[in-house]
């Protein structure tokens, strides 16, 4: 499946290449499918199971509303930069999604959800020099400083 993303990714990139000025509705097409390939990574990868015990990390991102479509690409490219961490099991990235519901936590664009297999882990996650550039990156996208939500799975 990622082989295919992949193609599908680098076809469309091709495709931009090859054309001198693509128009912007071509480009908010091809910034989407990138957009939508991420996404299905980012499930696929969290089919991986977690194990009782584990610690689950949530964050939730409040993004500046003057993001443009390439902005927001460019964050889903940042955060995917943590996949590189080896202390991680697992990490999927979502948007929000309106369902109707007031309860909703609807001031955060994104979360990311992630799990180690311990809080030695998480610490070492904490102070890696990809989390820490990361930190100072999304002060460019960031409308105020990130919340987070930490448990055990049972």
């Amino acid at each position: 499946m990622k082989a295919l993303s992949y193609f599908i990714l680098s076809s469309l990139v091709c495709l931009a290449i090859a054309c001198k000025e693509p128009d912007a509705g071509l480009r908010a097409d091809l910034d989407q499918a990138i957009f939508k390939i991420d996404m299905l990574e980012n499930q696929l990868s969290a089919v991986r199971s977690m194990d009782a015990g584990d610690l689950v990390h949530h964050v939730y991102l409040d993004l500046k509303d003057e993001l443009t479509a390439e902005d927001t690409t460019a964050l889903l490219a940042e955060l995917n930069k943590l996949r590189r961490i080896s202390e991680l099991k697992t990490l999927s990235i979502g948007k929000f999604a309106d369902l109707g519901d007031r309860r909703a936590l609807a001031d955060y664009e994104f979360v990311m959800s992630m799990s180690f297999e311990s809080d030695a882990g998480y610490k070492i996650y904490q102070e890696h020099p990809i989390h820490v550039q990361l930190k100072m990156a999304l002060e460019d996208y960031l409308a105020a400083p990130p919340v987070t939500y930490d448990y055990i799975h049972q």
